[in-house]
């Protein structure tokens, strides 16, 4: 059976929206991705009680939980991975790739300033608002973080479909008339 491929825009949702208590797993059998949070992992730890208590609604999503986490310890690298997270993708980093890139010394002095110590990606985003630059960081943060997942499939052979690209016009449609 051939595995299934997964879209790249949910791949990198799944690593932009990593936190601390949670994990996202490929099943790289079905296609699904599995969010797992710090309750998740409660409820999985509390033991059968608690999936038993949970109410219907929630109980598809804990007992395919229950089942990745009751195997977690051996699971078997061709059925699942687990996707890397933020700290994986250095954001700190490329905001400094970002600066680096810029063409105005003093521009790229007070970004330097803005991220030292504690707050910098606050400070970072306020000082890029100041100069108008807040869309061209986004534009390069997700190239940047496109290409982190890219390399990441390609280096665990994760099948996937590059959905990111806007869809293509045809010719008749960027003429115009007249």
């Amino acid at each position: 059976m051939k595995p299934p491929k997964f879209k790249l825009t949910e791949l990198i949702e799944g690593v932009d929206f990593d936190f601390l208590e949670s994990q996202t797993y490929l099943d790289l059998e079905t296609g699904e991705i599995l969010y797992i949070n710090e309750d998740d992992r409660y409820v999985f730890n509390c033991g059968k009680e608690e999936l038993d208590s949970a109410p219907d609604w929630q109980r598809p999503h804990l007992e395919r939980i229950w089942e990745v986490l009751e195997k977690e310890d051996d699971l078997a690298p061709d059925r699942y991975r687990v996707l890397p997270g933020k700290f994986e993708f250095h954001e700190y980093l490329q905001m400094e790739e970002f600066i680096t890139g810029l063409p105005s010394e003093r521009l790229r002095d007070d970004l330097w300033y803005a991220i030292k110590g504690k707050g910098a990606f606050r400070r970072f985003k306020n000082a890029l608002a100041r100069h108008g630059l807040l869309n061209q960081w986004y534009t390069y943060r997700d190239a940047a973080l496109k290409q982190f997942v890219v390399e990441w499939c390609e280096e665990e052979n994760i099948p996937f479909i590059d959905d990111t690209q806007p869809p293509r016009t045809s010719q008749s449609e960027t003429t115009s008339a007249g």
